[in-house]
This record gives C-alpha cells, structure tokens and sequence, in this order.
C-alpha cells in the first residue's frame, strides 16, 4: 500500500476544512457526553433520593396508622372507663336505695305494729 496520492490543493483544502469539522463535531460530542455524564449521575443520585424517601416514607406511614390506631383506641379506651365508672356509681345507688327501702319498710312495718298494739290496748279498755 506504499502509493503515492496526488492531491490538488483545492481537494487538500477541502479534506482539510472536512477534518476540521469532523473534529469540531467529536469535540461537541466529548462534552455533550460528558454533561450526559453528569446528569446521569444526577439522576441517580435523584433515584437514590427518592428510594429513601419511599423508605422513610413507609415508615412513616406504618407510625402514622399506629398513632392513629392508638389515639383513636384511647378515646374509646376513656369511654369505656367512664361507662364502667357510671355502671358502678349504678350499682352502688341500687344498693343504696334497697338499703333505704329496707329501713323504710322496716319503720312502716314498726308504725302498723305500734298502731296494732295501740289499738288493741285502747280497745280493751
């Protein structure tokens, strides 16, 4: 392949002028893909981001529901409280007044036997 080529100066130029835009071109195309470089790291970068905001955002959530789970439990929690507490003040007013009732049930019953007696004593009089 040992030829000699002869070249005009006006298809010299040419080539030359081709070279030179050729170079031109793969310069743009280094910092084009560079700068595709960088972004790309910068989406990864994004992705990483966003991974640990999904992971920290699960948790979260699974804290929110047990927050809300407890919170809504605790006011049912104190209803129920105060129901058993109402229940109970229930239960101590009935004993309370069967207690009443027997006392007064036991005065009426003492007043008819007093009057029982009084009256046969003034009859037999």
């Amino acid at each position: 392949m040992d030829q000699k080529v002869e070249l005009s100066n006006a298809d010299y130029l040419a080539l030359n002028k081709r070279i030179q835009n050729n170079e031109k071109c793969v310069e743009e195309l280094r910092n084009d893909l560079q700068g595709s470089d960088a972004v790309i790291s910068k989406i990864q970068e994004e992705l990483e981001e966003v991974k640990h905001n999904r992971v920290l955002n699960e948790d979260t959530l699974s804290l929110m529901m047990e927050n809300a789970v407890r919170n809504g439990l605790s006011e049912v929690m104190k209803e129920l409280k105060v129901q058993e507490e109402r229940i109970r003040s229930l239960e101590v007013d009935k004993y309370k007044m069967a207690y009443r009732l027997i006392g007064w049930v036991a005065g009426v019953a003492g007043a008819v036997v007093v009057t029982y007696i009084v009256t046969r004593f003034l009859h037999g009089l």
